[in-house]
Order: C-alpha cells, then structure tokens, then sequence
C-alpha cells in the first residue's frame, strides 16, 4: 500500500473493489490492490498504467460488471483508462480526452460519477477544481460520453480571491447526479438537468454561526480553516 496519500480511489467493479492513490514521493511506479468480496482476500493489483507515477488525482466509473474506467490525470491531459476484473490488465487507453488550459497551475479535486440516461447510454460526469497562474481558483463540470469519451463543458465557475470559500462535491443518488456547494456560512444543492446538461438549484440551508477562515501569504494560496464552537445541529435536506 502507499505512503502519505491523498486523493485515493475506491471502485466497485463487479465482486471487486480496486484502490489506488496519490503519493506525495513519486519516485517509483504505483501499484493498485484490489478486495475480492466473494473470496474476502486481498489480490495484488496492477502497476498503473504507462508507467503513470503517483497518479495524484484520479477518478473513475464502474461500466459493467467486469470493466471500470478510470481517468487520471497527467501531463497537462486528462486520460481515460479501462480496466478488466477479467485479465487484470488496462486496456482501451486514450490520451488526453480533456486538456488543460494555458494558465493551469494545479488540480485541487478530480472527481466523478455516472448515470444513464433515458436511452439507457451512460454518461460521466466530472468535476474538475485546479488553480490557475494568477492564483483564482476554478471549477469546471463536464460531461463525458462512456462509450467514445467525447465531452461536453456544463458548468463553469472561477472564485477571485483565495478568502472565497466555495467547495464543491458531487454524488449520485437513484441514477441522477447532485452537487453540494459549500460556501462561507451556507451549503446549496444542485442537480443536474440530463436532456439539456445544466445545473438547477435546489436547496440552500444558512449555518448561524459560520466558519472563520485565516489566509496565510502563499503564492498558491493556502487556507487554514479555524472551526468556531458552535451547538452541532442536523441540517435539513432536500425533499
């Protein structure tokens, strides 16, 4: 397993579950583990491929029992990769299906879901966070054709100033997609509208006693979150 990770993938693909991550030290290739929950033993996984090191920010889809897709990114692309419980072995890889802007500096969160749509096609939706040259954060949400890896930009959002707290996650409930947006004393919830891929507000719940936040003189911008002492209360959600 990996030393000092972060942004690590657990993946349901059939009776397996497949974990891989971020290393901090990419000095040598990552290999992968993957649980049988049939067998409940651990099976040695295999390196990721193209000599991929690290592999910081990943993400990934099952796509049937057998198969799972899985996007990672490197060299300034975004690359897709398919992956069999089968042979254990990668397959169909395509370089680059999404490229980064000029003045991309580094990923923040990539992460991903899936559902199909009303002729029964799938479809991934990604969410991508990175920082740009001029220190702005952005978020960009694409949509991405499981079967030829064509896509399409659905959302766009750039924050001006590091003090503007607005995280974004994604989940899939019932086969729709739902965002959480995570700002300064409030969380919105969206969800995103298939036919013409835009996203629709939901819900925004206001917290009565927000979090603080401190700034420290970074040229990326770093946050230190100080959590007041506030009664913990359920937030309602949407229903």
């Amino acid at each position: 397993m990996l030393n000092e990770t972060f942004s690590v993938i657990f993946k349901l693909i059939g009776k397996f579950v497949m974990i891989f991550g971020g290393s901090i030290q990419d000095t040598s290739d990552v290999t992968t583990e993957i649980w049988s929950m049939e067998r409940q033993v651990w099976i040695k996984g295999p390196y990721l491929p193209n000599k991929v090191q690290g592999a910081i920010f990943t993400c990934g889809v099952p796509v049937n029992r057998h198969h799972g897709l899985f996007f990672i990114e490197r060299n300034l692309c975004i690359d897709a990769y398919t992956y069999s419980v089968k042979t254990f072995a990668w397959s169909n890889i395509k370089h680059c299906v999404i490229g980064m802007t000029p003045d991309f500096v580094f990923t923040l969160k990539l992460t991903c879901s899936s559902y199909m749509d009303k002729h029964h096609k799938m479809f991934i939706v990604m969410l991508h966070t990175y920082v740009n040259q001029d220190n702005t954060f952005q978020h960009k949400i694409f949509s991405i054709d499981a079967t030829n890896l064509t896509n399409d930009l659905v959302y766009v959002q750039v924050l001006d100033n590091c003090r503007e707290s607005n995280e974004l996650t994604i989940f899939e409930l019932r086969n729709q997609i739902y965002f959480a947006r995570f700002g300064r004393g409030f969380i919105a919830f969206y969800t995103l509208e298939t036919e013409n891929k835009t996203l629709i507000e939901m819900q925004e719940l206001e917290h009565p006693d927000p979090l603080t936040f401190a700034q420290e003189d970074s040229p990326h911008c770093n946050m230190i979150l100080a959590w007041q002492e506030v009664d913990k209360q359920a937030l309602p959600f949407y229903t």
